[in-house]
């Protein structure tokens, strides 16, 4: 939490420091599809000391993250969506294998300290809803006919939680013509996460059954800094 209140001082100082420039810089209008790629410094290390010890060892944490989503800036004032996806926290136990992943659902609004032709600099606030969702299943039984099949044993697990992501983020825009861009952009911030659930046996068929809920197991979710790289294309109206 310290780590957060930091960096959103820092945010404000960043745009206390460019606002009071005096230089008139060139405002656009524009909207744009893009694509992230990044990390994500998570840590599952409580969520894996809640289960019995040696049931799956260190749980591997999901640290790359894919997204995609639409950003609107009108003149100076940003908003955006998207969808964020930490995949790859998959492993085995002794006796199973799993995989530990998260997604979450943003909205982001942010304000151009920098804007010109070819650079946008901007701070932004959001809010979103997420879930994480924990598979695992024996290793040791395998199908040799179609009744064994029902012998397999597995389970899922979700949870939900309220992200608060802060971030600064930085575009260059690359092209010679005026009203469509590429974009390279780079942005970096911290999650903050509120826990909304305790995990909850889950359906992969998604039906909506009473499930039993499981208070013991420390919660995972996307809490922690993170940096994306983007790439967009940009739809400019000047």
């Amino acid at each position: 939490m310290n780590k957060a209140i930091l960096f959103l001082i820092f945010t404000i100082a960043v745009f206390n420091l460019h606002a009071q420039e005096e230089e008139k810089e060139k405002t656009i209008t524009s909207s744009s599809f893009f694509i992230n790629l990044g990390y994500s410094n998570l840590d599952a290390q409580a969520f894996s000391n809640s289960w019995e010890p040696g049931v799956f060892g260190d749980i591997s944490t999901p640290g790359f993250l894919l997204s995609f989503g639409s950003s609107y800036f009108y003149p100076r004032f940003m908003f955006n969506w998207e969808f964020n996806s930490n995949l790859g926290g998959s492993g085995e136990g002794a006796n199973h294998a799993y995989r530990l992943s998260a997604f979450e659902g943003n909205l982001n609004f942010g304000y151009m300290v920098k804007t010109s032709s070819s650079l946008l600099v901007y701070p932004t606030v959001g809010v979103g809803f997420g879930s994480s969702s924990f598979t695992f299943e024996s290793k040791d039984i395998s199908a040799n006919n179609v009744s064994d099949l029902f012998d397999i044993n597995g389970a899922m697990l979700n949870s939900t939680f309220l992200v608060i992501p802060l971030a600064v983020n930085t575009d260059f825009l690359i092209g010679k013509r005026d009203n469509v861009k590429f974009v390279l952009g780079l942005s970096a911030g911290y999650n903050l996460n509120i826990n909304l659930s305790d995990w909850r046996q889950g359906s992969i068929l998604g039906r909506r059954t009473d499930r039993n809920s499981f208070s013991e197991l420390e919660p995972f979710n996307t809490q922690g800094f993170f940096v994306r790289a983007r790439i967009a294309v940009w739809s400019i109206d000047k």
